[in-house]
């Protein structure tokens, strides 16, 4: 199976069922929408009190710190409950915290969104409030750790000066051991003071670069969810028309059904010149006479999956032009100028739809003889009217829609192993015909019931 026949037997085919699985999905989306609107955002700027960042990976890492503060649920707990508010701090900490990373400094902007734009930014500012709170603890702690070493220094001090000054003159041993633990003491503190101090220089102290702002309202993502619920619907689509075409092939088109059976197309019965292999019922009726002859027949059986009666129609109307006046039947095209009968191209003397004044015109000529007696019937009345008539040379005409289940056909390979009739050729019917033909039938029996 090819591109082409691809795009016929499982697009084409089934386009209605693919669109409207495409619609289906879209309504569904806007469906669920329906009162969901957008919720307020409004956004604090915070500083994470660490240094200018190296490069855009030590950026990231910083922006990441902090959203791993701001969403956590105990963060936003404490945030909620200093702006008295009354929401879930898991589901805001999932859904309605975000942290964008600006450029290579340290300031992030820390955005909430609720669905109340006075909430939003109370909400914004109590967490940036406790974010820095939390970003500030290993600073405060280094602080704590500085002023408990500089009392401890100061006490130490102070006690080795008691014991200098009541020792007077003379310093026994014993008291300078002491003095000297002291003065070790003194000195350990102090460098383990001067690492603090530098720890302490080294690391900014987190803030509120700008409190939050007015809540302002996001956009809607209504028409994005519908557009890509309408791009999975038709996937969805195309996939349930891949799976019945492969469940149950068909044959679409003149040319996929002559290659079928092995016969010649004779064409494709819509009425539209100018179409390939699209052709009136007249110049139908001339190519199935001459592939009678061809085969050397002189009745046509037409057999398709078609409703019987349709089938009639097109044996009715075929035969007949096939027995009518032998001088009114179009046989073949020759070259323009070589009569001066009107060309079935030009109507009133203008060029009909598809018409061409350079292309070929059709010439009436007479009929050959062994045309005289072909007839066409429908396949089932040839099956009880022609058993045992050897004068009788059939040949099979089939006869589909443009598009047909492959099963379809089986009944027509039936007749034809069943009988050895000869193939003929095929001919499709467009989907308009057929749709004619059924209310041609409508109109005839509402005659019928009105009319006695």
């Amino acid at each position: 199976m090819d591109l082409n026949d691809a795009l016929q037997r499982v697009v084409l085919r089934h386009l209605a069922l693919i669109v409207g699985c495409g619609l289906v999905a879209v309504l569904l989306s806007l469906a669920m929408s329906i009162g969901d609107d957008p919720p307020f955002a409004s956004s604090a700027r915070v500083s994470s009190g660490a240094q200018v960042a190296r490069s855009t990976q030590e950026a990231a890492a910083q922006a990441a710190q902090v959203e791993a503060v701001a969403t956590s649920r105990s963060v936003v707990a404490k945030a909620l409950a200093a702006a008295g508010l009354h929401r879930s701090a898991s589901r805001v900490a999932r859904d309605s915290v975000k942290v964008i990373g600006l450029g290579t400094s340290p300031v992030v902007a820390l955005t909430v969104q609720d669905s109340s734009p006075s909430a939003a930014r109370v909400l914004a500012q109590a967490l940036a409030n406790q974010v820095v709170v939390e970003l500030g603890r290993p600073r405060a702690l280094l602080e704590r750790q500085q002023a408990e070493l500089q009392r401890s220094i100061a006490g130490l001090r102070t006690l080795r000066q008691e014991q200098v000054a009541g020792a007077a003159l003379m310093l026994s041993p014993k008291i300078s051991a002491e003095l000297s633990g002291l003065d070790a003491q003194i000195s350990s503190l102090g460098d383990q003071l001067v690492a603090v101090e530098s720890q302490l220089g080294a690391t900014l102290e987190p803030l509120v670069v700008d409190k939050a702002g007015p809540a302002s309202q996001l956009h809607s993502s209504r028409i994005p969810d519908a557009a890509l619920a309408g791009v999975l619907g038709l996937v969805v689509g195309l996939g349930i028309a891949a799976t019945r075409e492969s469940l149950r092939p068909t044959v679409v088109g003149v040319s996929s059904l002559s290659r079928l059976f092995g016969a010649p197309a004779l064409g494709t019965v819509d009425q539209r010149d100018g179409v390939r292999l699209g052709l009136s019922l007249s110049r139908l009726a001339t190519r199935v006479g001459i592939a009678a002859r061809r085969v050397d027949t002189n009745v046509v059986a037409l057999a398709g999956p078609i409703p019987e009666q349709q089938l009639a129609d097109l044996a009715y109307e075929l035969d007949y032009l096939l027995g009518g006046n032998p001088q009114s039947r179009v046989l073949h095209d020759v070259a323009a100028g070589q009569s001066g009968a009107r060309p079935p191209g030009r109507a009133n003397g203008k060029p009909a739809r598809g018409g061409s004044a350079q292309r070929a015109q059709t010439v009436i000529k007479p009929q050959p003889t062994s045309w005289e007696s072909v007839r066409v019937l429908p396949c089932d009345d040839l099956a009880l009217s022609l058993i045992g008539r050897e004068d009788q040379r059939v040949g099979v005409l089939v006869v589909a829609p443009r598009s047909t289940p492959r099963d379809g056909l089986l009944h027509v390979e039936d007749v034809i192993n069943t009988t050895g009739w000869p193939l003929i050729g095929v001919v499709t019917v467009a989907a308009d015909e057929i749709g004619v033909f059924r209310l041609a039938d409508a109109v005839r029996l509402a005659t019928k019931r009105v009319l006695p």
